[in-house]
């Protein structure tokens, strides 16, 4: 924690509760405190006189600090970054000052309780620490350290702060608002994801024979992947990393990926919701891990849904961008509330074109629903492929048009929800 030599910070705890504000240093004890030393001045009882005489300083002073005490502060706060996923950790630089000539014996810096968030090292669920000595005109600042432990969007930017007399007989605290906004991603799996086929016709409408790279222009080359056809291995840099090396061309047409998520059935109240809820965020994590994996691979990432967002908005759908920030932020969002039915939502791939790219189309469970709307389009839907989490009758009658989500995972990371 950096600060400056003046200022000095107690530790980080629990969420403290408040004190309040006692009674006896109102503003309106003040009138009964003159009036107790009037009547201690007129029968000349000195030892009443002192002592309210002593109140009432005491209560004028503590009114005064309370009235001036918040003139001036200016907390602030910077996030190292707004965007993580579930499981990694953030820092933030906290700043507090005092542009007046008031000092501050002491001061609290709290930030509540949100589920998704643990604070420091000890991983606490609130944050507070205590500030001693702020004095006049000075600017103190240290570092936060936060993890993410839960998918969501996150207001890190709620800070109370809690002072006080220097006697501590009573303590106020007010809130800010720093519009600081952090987005919590999927947790990223280890997957393992098949590189999309060369001969697939982006953008050629369900007609056979699309180019989509010219093999004269050799943009790069990475590692290889379990699918890498045999003729694109680059044998002279293999030789030099002695891992096997696969060339990268330049592509002609732009590689596009569809995902697509039906939260139909993620949302019942006569299922164990809890459940439920592990099962819907385990699919987001795959979602997640499979987009960030095309992506670097050059691919561009759309996507169309269902489900409502927090706001218990319907999640507008998006064409495919070269930027993945938009879908991971709608990921981070997301509900398990349904918005429309299944069929909409697949109609609305038709309507929009978006199956003349390969399509990820991500549920609970196939349904009737489902298959019978995919005999119909079945022409159409040649590069629409369903993963689900739990197997039906459905599933199997689709045949290779349907696989579990879990063909993603690793052997090392596969959890066998679906099953």
């Amino acid at each position: 924690m950096n600060h400056p030599e003046n200022g000095s910070i107690t530790g980080e705890n629990e969420q403290q509760p408040t004190r309040g504000e006692s009674i006896f240093f109102s503003p309106y004890m003040i009138w009964p405190l003159l009036v107790f030393l009037g009547v201690s001045l007129w029968f000349h009882i000195v030892p009443l006189i002192l002592i309210s005489a002593f109140l009432l300083v005491m209560s004028l002073f503590i009114n005064l600090w309370k009235k001036f005490m918040w003139n001036a502060i200016h907390p602030g706060l910077t996030l190292s970054q707004s965007r993580i996923f579930s499981g990694q950790s953030f820092s933030m630089e906290a700043s507090l000052a005092n542009n007046k000539w008031l000092p501050l014996v002491w001061m609290e810096w709290e930030h509540p309780r949100q589920a998704g968030i643990r604070w420091g090292i000890e991983q606490k669920r609130a944050y507070t620490i205590r500030l001693l000595w702020l004095l006049k005109h000075q600017l103190i600042d240290w570092d936060i350290e936060g993890q993410a432990v839960q998918r969501g969007v996150y207001n890190v930017g709620e800070v109370t702060l809690r002072s006080g007399d220097p006697f501590r007989l009573t303590e106020q605290e007010k809130s800010w608002s720093l519009a600081k906004t952090l987005y919590v991603y999927p947790a990223l799996r280890s997957v393992s994801v098949s590189t999309l086929s060369a001969s697939m016709p982006w953008e050629m409408n369900g007609k056979k024979g699309g180019i989509i790279e010219d093999p004269l222009l050799i943009h790069g080359v990475r590692d290889y992947e379990p699918g890498d056809e045999w003729r694109r291995i680059d044998w002279r840099a293999t030789a030099k990393t002695g891992e096997l090396q696969t060339r990268v061309y330049e592509p002609i047409i732009t590689k596009q990926l569809i995902c697509c998520l039906d939260v139909k059935g993620f949302y019942t109240y006569h299922a164990d919701q809890q459940t439920q809820q592990d099962s819907f965020e385990w699919l987001l994590s795959i979602i997640a891990s499979v987009s960030v994996h095309h992506h670097k691979n050059g691919i561009q990432i759309g996507h169309a849904t269902n489900a409502l967002d927090k706001h218990r908005n319907a999640i507008v759908p998006s064409a495919p961008q070269e930027s993945l920030t938009p879908f991971l932020d709608r990921l981070a969002e997301i509900t398990d509330q349904q918005a429309f039915d299944s069929v909409r939502l697949l109609d609305q791939l038709l309507k929009k074109d978006q199956l003349s790219s390969p399509v990820y189309f991500f549920c609970e469970a196939l349904t009737e629903t489902h298959y019978h709307w995919f005999q119909k389009h079945k022409k159409q839907a040649a590069l629409l492929t369903f993963y689900y989490v739990k197997e039906t009758e459905y599933a199997q009658k689709m045949g290779n048009a349907a696989l579990p989500a879990e063909t993603f995972l690793s052997a090392a990371d596969s959890k066998g929800v679906g099953s």
